[in-house]
Parts: C-alpha cells; structure tokens; sequence
C-alpha cells in the first residue's frame, strides 16, 4: 500500500521480474558484459512503491542495491557513487535530469523504475543470478575519517534477522509500517519483515508529518500491527498521545537508550501493545543483534537484552578476555548477520571485524568465525540480559542517527575561513543535539548562517549541528 494504490504479491513479482531483466539489459549495453552477482546498483529513489519494486528487481537481477535519497546534498551522493563505482542507477524520471547533471556522461546507465509496470520483457521468473552468500545491499554509516563508511550486508544477514526468528512471530496476517527511511537499516526489518512472510507493506510517503494525528489515523486506517520507531519519536508521540499504540500487535523501539520512565508507564497500562520490544544492533550486524521485552517495571535503564537466536555476542574485558558477570565490557557480535566488511576500506575492516577465539565446530561450520567489535561497553545482567552503559569513541546516536563526530568536525573543519573545529553533544530537555564550536582564521569573520549553508552542501540533515 501507498497511499491509495494498492499493489497484489503478483503484481509486485511480475513488475520486479520486468524491471530485473531492463535492468540486465541496460547494464549488458552499457558495460558490455553481463552483471555479475553483487554488482552494486544505485536506487535513487523516495519511499514508494516503485522504491519497493526496484531493490526487489535489483536482487533478482544479481545485484546489491545502494540506497541513495534524494535528500542527500550532491557531494554525498557523488562520494558514494564513486566509492561504489556503480554503473548503473535505478530511478524516477523526473529525477533524470538532476543525476546527468552531477554525473560524468557515458559512464552511468539510468533504468527508469517505471519500465516495471510498461515494459514488453517477459514478467516471468527469472533465473537465480545470485546467493545467500552475496551482497544483499551496502548501506552508508557514518565515518571516523570524514566520508561515510559502506556496510556491505550479505543476503543471509537478510534472512536470518527475519525468518525462523525466536524474537517476533510474523505472518501474512500482518501489517507492517514503513516509516525509516531506506537508507538505514532500520528499513531493512520493515520491508523484509513483510516480504519474506507473504504480510502486508503500508509504505508512508517521504513527506508525510509524523504527528500523532497522521500516526493515528496510519494505524487505524490501515490496521497497522506492527510498527518500529526511534527512542525520540517514539517520546514524543507517547507523551502526548499514551493510548496511541494500543492496537499494535509489536511496537518495536530503537536507534538510541530508550527513557525508562516512559517505557515502563506503557508496559503497565492497560492500553497498549501486545509485545513491546527494545531492539539494539548496529548496521554491521543487519539491523538487531539483541532484543528485550519490555514488561512491568524497568529500573534505571531499559536492557537491551539477549541476543536473537541467529546472532552470537560476548562481553569482553581490555585483554579479549571474557568479562565476569556485571563487570563493563566492549561488546563482540558473531552469527549469521555480520556485515561482509567495509566496501574499499580493508585496514578498517581488518580492525573492527576480528577473528573469534571462542568459535566452537558448530560455529565454524557456519562459518561463525568472525566478530564486530561494537565499541558499545555493555555488562550482562543477572538474568542473562544486557545493558548499555557507554562508547569508548565519538559515536553518538542523535534521533536514532548514527553519528560520528570526527566526520562532522572534518567537514566543520574544511570549511572556508575556519581554522579549528570542535563537534559535540548537547543535552536539553532530554534531547540530545550537535553543537559546534569554531576558531576564524586570522582576519576572518565568520557569518554562523553562512556556516550552516555550506555545511548542508555536505552532510545530510540529520547531521548539521544545531547550533
């Protein structure tokens, strides 16, 4: 669903069939060569249907979809297109004319999403080009070095959030909201979590007010059951609105530490959902690693829980060695969802995914013989549950944003008629937010509007400072 076009499971499979075959095609005229597994293809598109049709098509085509917004200032989009080498984009027509002229011409195919639903190629199945070892996607997080980071997430990472899962029981009975935006993980879990069971997708366009009113009015209209949101929105809408998720079957709350007070006075009300979960996971682990369900009373902090049965975690101390039960701890992620690595950054990769010295045979015949290094210190609780505590490094999360400070002081930094830059975190009426903070070179005055204008030139939204 989208709005008021409604799109059948037979629909979707022939316009994906359609548009994977256009999708060969072009990049066979244009590369001269067929596309081989985990090809990466842009998809440049907004939330919508045809946004769903294209990753879909771009999978049973062979390749990985790149999740580009339109949103993105144009030296993000350029950054990330040259880091993919990508040679082939998949988006709307109306946004042609924009990417040819950013673009080098005669080195990027475009392929209209469109061509789904109008094209003479055949709608029947196509053969399988690709594995479950192959890239699924690469998602962009954000950078120590200055430029953003690419996840590369393999297919099974994929299926192993979703399908024979012990954290949530989907069905095609329900009806998932797709609220994230594509290029975070968090869309992966919606999309998926209702494609691979045959459930309903309410896709919510890009420009829509996330008030309590349209949220209201999206779950009952559509009769949503299960929704995922960030701790701040999720805060927000809660307080003014606390019966609003009394309907959903799952409500799912993540991105950052989730407000106890507030979570633990919708655990024990009586208007409320089914299942409250908080899910924790990093990009590099495909969207959750650990989940809790949150009942009754939650204390000072809400756990971010066990891990889900496909993914494996340790706690450990300064010397790799396993930490004792409540003592603070970096925390390691193995199993089935870890990233590939990072796309062209093999001495970064090389660091934060490691070799796992507890791997018993089992594991490795799963080939369970890597783990991320989160950075995340946590502890294990008596119950068999973790809690969050800190970061050893500039990592913040801001709105559910992942958000490393060094890449906003960088771009601070290069900016003209700055000498030095210092990026941190604010806290107000307990929300948290960027501020910057600038030294003029000699002679120079600084215009703060000025700033703010050019820095949008390069970062996304979400990662301006505020002030």
């Amino acid at each position: 669903m989208y709005e008021h076009e409604q799109v059948s499971y037979q629909a979707l499979d022939d316009a994906s069939n359609r548009l994977a075959r256009e999708i060969r095609a072009q990049y066979l005229a244009s590369h001269g060569h067929a596309l081989t597994p985990g090809t990466l293809i842009g998809v440049y598109l907004e939330r919508s249907v045809n946004m769903v049709v294209s990753i879909l098509a771009v999978l049973k085509a062979g390749g990985a979809y790149v999740p580009l917004s339109p949103e993105y200032p144009h030296a993000r989009i350029e950054y990330i297109l040259d880091d993919t080498a990508t040679g082939l984009i998949v988006t709307e027509p109306h946004h042609q004319a924009q990417l040819a002229q950013w673009l080098e011409q005669g080195t990027m195919a475009m392929v209209s999403a469109s061509t789904a639903w109008s094209s003479t190629l055949s709608s029947e199945p196509l053969d399988s080009y690709s594995t479950a070892h192959d890239l699924a996607y690469v998602i962009y997080t954000s950078g120590t070095t200055g430029q953003p980071k690419g996840v590369m997430i393999p297919q099974r990472g994929v299926v192993s959030l979703l399908k024979d899962t012990d954290y949530i029981d989907l069905s095609n009975n329900d009806v998932l909201a797709h609220l994230s935006s594509p290029n975070f993980d968090a869309a992966t879990f919606e999309i998926w979590g209702a494609l691979l069971h045959g459930a309903k997708l309410v896709v919510v366009p890009s420009q829509a007010p996330l008030t309590v009113d349209y949220i209201e009015q999206l779950l009952t209209e559509q009769s949503i059951s299960v929704l995922w949101l960030t701790r701040t929105l999720f805060d927000t809408l809660y307080i003014e609105s606390p019966n609003l998720f009394g309907s959903l079957r799952y409500l799912l709350v993540g991105g950052e530490a989730l407000t106890p007070h507030l979570i633990e006075r919708l655990a024990l009300q009586d208007v409320r959902p089914q299942y409250i979960l908080n899910g924790y996971g990093p990009t590099e682990s495909t969207t959750f690693t650990t989940v809790h369900r949150c009942e009754g009373k939650q204390g000072s902090s809400v756990p971010i829980g066990k891990p889900i049965n496909t993914r494996k975690v340790y706690v450990l101390d300064e010397k790799g060695e396993l930490a004792p039960m409540g003592s603070p701890g970096e925390l390691y992620i193995g199993g089935a969802g870890l990233a590939r690595g990072y796309l062209n950054r093999p001495e970064l990769s090389a660091q934060s995914f490691v070799h796992n010295p507890f791997a018993s045979e089992a594991d490795k015949a799963k080939g369970y013989t890597r783990l991320y290094r989160t950075g995340d210190i946590v502890r294990w609780l008596p119950c068999g549950e973790l809690v969050y505590i800190s970061r050893n490094d500039d990592q913040v999360k801001i709105r559910g944003h992942r958000i490393e400070l060094g890449e906003v002081e960088s771009a601070v930094s290069a900016l003209a008629g700055v000498q030095q830059a210092a990026v941190i975190v604010r806290t107000q009426a307990q929300s948290q937010y960027l501020a910057a903070y600038v030294v003029a070179q000699a002679g120079q005055s600084l215009c703060v509007a000025e700033l703010h204008e050019q820095l949008r030139q390069q970062l996304p939204d979400y990662m301006l400072p505020s002030s």
